[in-house]
């Protein structure tokens, strides 16, 4: 494969991945909002949702082709999706909650003072409503390219994207 056909492919393929993730992100930033309007709270993070999807899509296809991905390969169906969905929900907790460890660093005082301090205010809880959202996310993509790597991508695609002649 030359560099020009690959560099195509990995471009169609975050393309569409990050398309998944954002149309997800935006559902849960679009309900948020409406929920806490309704309280007189203003909340944007539509940036923050798609550079979320960019990341989330990238390290995906980073770790799709990675040996301890294709756990289970004679196994059902189910059990690759929730071994998956596993495998990135502890990345997902891990990152979320480093990022809430940076920003309490400074007023705490270390690393494990600001884990303490996260702790304490509850911010844990936020990480882990986040992460509990994108596993659902996780969960319906990986169920997806199951699907896909069952029953083949055309079969898929026609069978979401054909127009059918139905006679009645």
């Amino acid at each position: 494969m030359s560099i020009a056909k690959f560099i195509k492919h990995e471009a169609k393929e975050l393309l569409i991945v990050t398309l998944f993730f954002l149309s997800g992100f935006l559902l849960i930033l679009g309900l948020f909002e409406l929920m806490l309007e309704d309280y007189g709270i203003h909340f944007n993070a539509w940036v923050k949702a798609v550079v979320a999807a960019l990341v989330l899509a990238k390290v995906v296809l980073i770790l799709r082709g990675r040996p301890f991905m294709q756990a289970f390969p004679n196994s059902y169906g189910i059990v690759r999706v929730l071994y998956k969905t596993a495998i990135y929900l502890v990345g997902v907790f891990v990152i979320l909650t480093l990022e809430k460890v940076v920003e309490a660093y400074g007023d705490a005082g270390g690393f494990l003072a600001a884990l303490k301090y996260i702790a304490e205010t509850r911010k844990i809880y936020h990480v882990m409503a986040v992460t509990l959202l994108v596993g659902v996310l996780l969960a319906a993509f990986n169920c997806w390219e199951e699907l896909l790597r069952e029953v083949g991508r055309e079969r898929v695609v026609d069978t979401f994207l054909r127009k059918k002649n139905v006679v009645q």
